[in-house]
């Protein structure tokens, strides 16, 4: 150990000095990190390599000192703008004439979405965390690396594998990583809650203002706020357009009004009594944001925890007292045929906490089914049962006693077909084509709340908009 640190054998300090180098500029002055022997690279300014390695033993191998005489040059501090007559004598910028556009890694980039969200927990030291939870506030730094189990987004951002020496990461740009970034629910209800951060702001100029320094730590620019606005002026639009379509005036009264837009399904939470095999208490969520329904704006609700709906399935409550709870509606008198499926964690080996228990009850007929899933998925059919108008069919999901490891998958369809005389001029085309069809679907008919949670959608897509862009996931 002390010959490896003894001043006289310069190569422990050169290999560290330019990994640091490597970490800062994403290129080492030697590009073989791992290899400074006769099969690597040569180093492109040896004699400034050199010189680092001697100072970092002049200051007693202080990285700090180290980190602090590169970020304060002017070679770091440079601009990553192009300039075509360097760019022509070193096209690969091998000697560093301006600054390399970096991307941000997995770690760096989940860090900057907390942040953008005002929710990052910069805690120093502790326990390694579980960052599959949506909950975990903590710098990706403490995330839990298991080398058999390893999550699918650090895959997807290039993360190295920690069985294997890497000497860098490889950087790719797949399809997984732009799909990630739109769809999932950590991503989704980070853009909400930064949106949030401006909710008290009436004023649409001023609120794209606050999402940009935020997001950006900079104010936008004239042309990328007329932008910002046009985008929620269309936006708000189409959503005014689908929520409240024009009243067909030519044509008479409709019997029933509520079958033109479907209501059918609320969302919401309650309790299921064993005994009397119903659910009462039903309480709708009070939220909506980041594609589904829960609590509050918080990952964990004081009252509800992470009990939460979306079009797919969802978070169970931890017990039959305390269930999540999609409820449907019968529109009128038939005999309903229910198919789905329901399963938490299907393609785990091990999966965690003890699964959790779906019901099916009507407020007829009192419970039509119960399947309990712990890795596993189960069918859940219903061949038929009758309904009158105003009865209800809840669809509940409780975590069997415990409060972790609930999320789970079920989107039932239900069909009740009728026949409906179109011929009739007091039944409009659309109400017709809706009753005839018969089919309530829970992805496609999912939907937010359009009186109180239409504006919030708008910004949330609109902040989406902007953790989705180059400027957020690279250092330019």
């Amino acid at each position: 150990a002390r010959a490896i640190v003894d001043g006289r054998n310069p190569l422990a300090a050169r290999v560290i000095v330019n990994r640091v180098w490597q970490w800062h500029f994403g290129t080492g002055l030697v590009q073989t990190s791992s290899d400074f022997g006769t099969r690597g690279s040569a180093p492109t300014h040896p004699e400034l390599l050199d010189w680092l390695a001697q100072t970092l033993i002049d200051d007693g191998w202080s990285l700090k000192k180290l980190h602090r005489r590169i970020l304060s040059s002017a070679t770091w501090q440079q601009a990553s703008v192009d300039q075509p007559k360097y760019r022509e004598l070193d096209p690969d910028n091998r000697l560093l004439w301006r600054m390399n556009r970096h991307r941000l890694s997995f770690e760096e980039l989940r860090d900057s979405l907390l942040t953008a969200a005002g929710r990052l927990d910069p805690t120093l030291g502790g326990r390694s965390v579980d960052l599959t939870k949506n909950m975990t506030r903590r710098r990706s730094a403490y995330g839990t690396v298991d080398r058999l189990t390893l999550p699918g987004f650090y895959r997807y951002f290039d993360f190295p594998g920690s069985e294997t020496h890497t000497s860098e990461r490889q950087e790719t740009t797949v399809a997984q990583q732009a799909l990630y970034l739109m769809n999932n629910a950590f991503v989704m209800e980070q853009a909400g809650l930064a949106a949030a951060r401006a909710a008290d702001i009436h004023d649409p100029t001023t609120r794209v203002n606050r999402l940009y320094e935020s997001t950006f730590g900079r104010l936008p620019t004239n042309e990328e706020r007329e932008l910002g606005l046009e985008y929620v002026r269309m936006f708000a639009a189409t959503k005014q357009d689908v929520k409240e379509p024009v009243p067909n005036t030519s044509a008479k009264p409709v019997a029933a009004p509520s079958l033109v837009v479907d209501h059918s399904w609320r969302y919401g939470w309650g309790t299921y009594q064993e005994q009397q095999q119903r659910v009462t208490e039903f309480q709708p969520f009070p939220f909506f944001g980041g594609n589904q329904w829960k609590g509050s704006a918080v990952e964990t609700d004081p009252l509800l925890g992470r009990a939460s709906l979306n079009s797919r399935g969802g978070y169970a409550g931890p017990s039959s007292q305390l269930a999540v709870v999609r409820r449907w509606i019968a529109p009128r008198a038939g005999r309903l045929q229910i198919t789905g499926i329901v399963s938490a964690s299907p393609t785990s080996v091990q999966p965690l906490g003890d699964g959790v228990r779906a019901r099916i009850v009507s407020s007829r007929h009192g419970l039509l089914g119960m399947w309990i899933v712990h890795g596993t998925e189960e069918p859940t059919i219903i061949d038929g049962t009758t309904v009158q108008p105003g009865d209800t069919i809840d669809f509940v999901v409780d975590g069997r006693g415990r409060e972790l490891h609930g999320t789970f998958t079920w989107a039932p369809l239900l069909r009740m077909p009728m026949i409906v005389d179109t011929t009739d001029d007091s039944t409009t085309t659309e109400a017709a084509a809706l009753i005839s069809k018969g089919i309530w679907d829970a992805v496609k008919d999912f939907h937010g709340n359009p009186a109180e949670s239409a504006t919030d959608d708008v910004w949330q897509r609109y902040a989406h908009v902007l953790l989705q862009t180059n400027e957020f996931m690279f250092v330019d």
